[in-house]
């Protein structure tokens, strides 16, 4: 499938492989399933590192931020404008970026261009006061989410949804994914749909 016209470019930002976490899987996973949907399209991603001597990362990391270096955040944001990105798919987890609850993050959101769609993958029923002061912020941003529904909370993890892969079938995205550690189901939306939602925000 040919990317469309408008989405060429697609960046993606979260803890990646080799580093040993679950973000840093479903992050793989979303950039390779995209990437191989759209071969036309450029699809690569901005790494959040927390060692100082980084990983051995794929060519697909195209750059890395230090999570505790918020002017890593600044020149990440400038880098992603100058490659004019079309969309940036985050992945957000509290703990995976630096600042008061991860709030180093907001600092690249509020100066980048492109339309921002945010996988949330942790859902706090009682933040702290930061990290209420950061989920304040993201909503404020007016950019879509995924997030767990009411109905799929509750569980042996609760508040967690995740990815479990993805597939293209017949120009339809199937999205398994799991629930708080109980469930599986799945979720399926037209690709062209999904990618026209993603830029009706620029």
């Amino acid at each position: 499938m040919s990317a469309p016209i408008g989405l060429q470019r697609i960046a993606f930002l979260g803890n990646y492989v080799p580093r040993m976490c679950g973000i840093a899987t479903f992050t793989h996973d979303l950039h390779r399933s995209i990437s191989c949907s759209l071969p036309e399209a450029d699809c690569y991603v901005g790494a959040v590192t927390d060692k100082a001597d980084s990983y051995n990362y794929p060519d697909e990391v195209r750059f890395q931020i230090q999570e505790k270096d918020l002017r890593g955040y600044h020149r990440s944001a400038d880098l992603l404008n100058f490659r004019n990105a079309d969309v940036l798919c985050v992945q957000h987890e509290f703990g995976i970026y630096g600042g008061a609850a991860g709030n180093y993050l907001l600092a690249l959101l509020r100066e980048v261009r492109m339309p921002i769609v945010t996988t949330l993958h942790t859902i706090l029923e009682n933040p702290t006061k930061d990290q209420g002061k950061v989920m304040e912020e993201l909503s404020r941003l007016r950019e879509p989410f995924i997030v767990a529904g009411p109905n799929e909370r509750e569980g042996y993890v609760p508040n967690v949804v995740y990815s479990c892969g993805s597939m293209l079938h017949g120009g339809t995205l199937v999205l398994p994914y799991a629930i708080s550690d109980y469930a599986t189901v799945i979720a399926t939306i037209p690709l062209v749909q999904l990618l026209h939602l993603l830029l009706e925000k620029k």
